[in-house]
C-alpha cells in the first residue's frame, strides 16, 4: 500500500503499539532509577505545582490590588465632580431667588460655591493629571463655569 492510504485499523494498531513501547519504555527506565531519584521527582513534582500556584496567587492578588486602587481613585474623581455639579446647581438656584425676591440671603450659596470653585478644580486637576484627555474636558468645563459665572 502506498504511504498515507493505510487503513485506518492498521493506523490505530500503529498508534497502540507506539504508545505500548514508549509506555513499556517509561516503565522500565523508571524502574532502573535508584529509589533516591524516583523520591526526588514525586516530591519535585508536587512542590513545583505548588511554587506555580503560588506565583499565580500573587499575581492575581497584585491585580487585585491595582484594580481597587485605580476604583478608588475613579471613586474621588466621581466625588469631586458631584461636588462641583452640586455646588454649581446651589449657587444657580440661589441666583435664581435672588433675582425673583431680591433677598441677598439667597446669594449665600453663590457665595460658598465662589469661594470653594477654586479649591474643589484644584483638586480635580490633581486627580485627573494622569489622564490628559480627562484634564482637557475639565478645562473645558472650567472655562465655560468662569464665563458663565462673569456673565452674572
Amino acid at each position: 500500500m502506498p504511504f498515507g492510504r493505510e487503513q485506518p485499523k492498521v493506523l490505530l494498531e500503529r498508534w497502540i503499539g507506539m504508545q505500548r513501547f514508549s509506555i513499556q519504555s517509561i516503565r522500565a527506565s523508571w524502574a532502573a532509577l535508584p529509589v533516591r531519584y524516583r523520591g526526588a521527582v514525586v516530591i519535585t513534582i508536587p512542590a513545583f505545582c505548588l511554587l506555580i500556584t503560588l506565583g499565580a496567587w500573587v499575581w492575581s492578588r497584585e491585580s487585585l490590588l491595582n484594580v481597587r486602587h485605580r476604583i478608588e481613585h475613579s471613586d474621588k474623581i466621581i466625588q469631586e465632580s458631584a461636588g462641583l455639579l452640586s455646588g454649581m446647581i446651589n449657587a444657580e438656584t440661589g441666583v435664581r431667588g435672588y433675582t425673583i425676591t431680591q433677598n441677598p440671603d439667597f446669594l449665600d450659596p453663590y457665595r460658598r460655591y465662589a469661594t470653594s470653585l477654586d479649591l474643589v478644580l484644584q483638586r480635580l486637576r490633581q486627580l485627573l493629571s494622569e489622564n490628559p484627555q480627562q484634564l482637557h474636558q475639565l478645562q473645558e468645563i472650567e472655562r465655560l463655569i468662569r464665563t458663565k459665572g462673569a456673565s452674572r
